[in-house]
């Protein structure tokens, strides 16, 4: 009887020496592969947003050019009569629910895009997620209450505050992952209620508070599409352009200022910190009413006590994360 031959097995230095060889090429693929991953994730980011931008705009294209401003949709009871009511297109706006949450649930029932839009799928904060069950039925223009119709789902949340132990502040957290242009002061004036010019920025990935890059390690922001303890996201201008910036200066954002002789000169606009102030500002928060580009999260406006008829004179804490 012929016995077959048994095929050596691997030898302990054979094994060594495949597993390094299995290592070595990990270790060549894996920064290509972690390269082409991020690559996707921005590509798609920049689609997502530029969705966003693209509601805002086809909201403008039926409303006087005017992007979409909750207070002029909800606005302040009429005088008829003896009585006040709410009147859907009449009275004053209402500039005390012009802030984002508010705004953009307006877009969703509107269906100018869907909740889920409004959530980065490269979102690093847990009190941050998608909204999930839109209530479209909440849409009431004649309540029976006498009180003001009900045009959005308001338990859609835009609230990023935090406290000590980086808990959100209200059980409902945030649903929305982007930095906005706050409805308000001159640069609503030339950038919101009109089409403004392609150095404007209107909507991005989430900064830092007053644009101080050297607090991007301890934001949520920081690793989204760079590197660890990096800063890099996407901003889309009102022009409807996107730009990668590895900083919070965007190449294409700049703002003027006129002084008195009527000379005007340019300046490069950090989008995270109000560097102008607004025209007869009466004190230094009011720069958060200028006219540069200035993106963040705002969850409650009030209109300001010594401009109750401006509705473009509102107060506001702009918040990150």
């Amino acid at each position: 009887m012929r016995f077959k031959a048994q095929r050596p097995a691997f030898t302990i230095v054979e094994l060594m020496v495949v597993i390094t060889i299995i290592a070595i090429l990990m270790g060549i693929l894996l920064p290509a592969l972690t390269g082409a991953r991020n690559s996707a994730r921005l590509l798609e980011e920049q689609k997502q947003a530029k969705t966003i931008v693209e509601g805002f705009a086809a909201y403008a294209a039926s409303h006087d050019f005017r992007k979409p401003v909750p207070g002029l949709v909800q606005r302040q009871a009429v005088t008829v009569g003896d009585s006040e009511r709410y009147i859907e297109g009449r009275g004053r706006e209402n500039g005390s629910v012009n802030d984002h949450g508010a705004m953009l649930s307006l877009c969703v029932m509107e269906r100018l895009f869907d909740a889920d839009t409004t959530y980065s799928d490269s979102e690093t904060n847990v009190n941050v997620y998608p909204y999930t069950n839109y209530n479209f039925d909440a849409y009431d223009p004649y309540p029976t209450s006498g009180g003001p119709g009900v045009f959005w789902d308001k338990a859609y949340s835009n609230n990023l505050n935090l406290d000590e132990n980086g808990e959100a502040e209200e059980e409902q957290g945030c649903h929305n992952s982007y930095a906005i242009m706050p409805i308000s002061g001159e640069r609503r004036q030339i950038a919101w209620d009109q089409q403004a010019s392609s150095s404007f920025a209107l909507l991005g990935t989430r900064g830092v508070e007053d644009g101080d890059e050297q607090n991007i390690k301890d934001s949520n922001s920081a690793g989204f599409f760079g590197r660890e303890g990096q800063w890099r996201g996407i901003i889309v201008f009102a022009d409807g352009h996107v730009e990668v910036s590895n900083n919070f200066w965007p190449v294409a954002a700049q703002y003027s200022v006129t002084d008195s002789s009527g000379n005007t000169t340019y300046s490069a606009d950090n989008i995270f910190a109000a560097q102008t102030e607004a025209k007869g500002s009466w004190n230094a928060d009011r720069s958060l009413l200028g006219r540069d580009a200035f993106l963040t999260h705002v969850n409650v406006a009030e209109q300001h006590s010594d401009s109750p008829t401006n509705p473009r004179d509102i107060e506001y804490r702009p918040l990150f994360d």
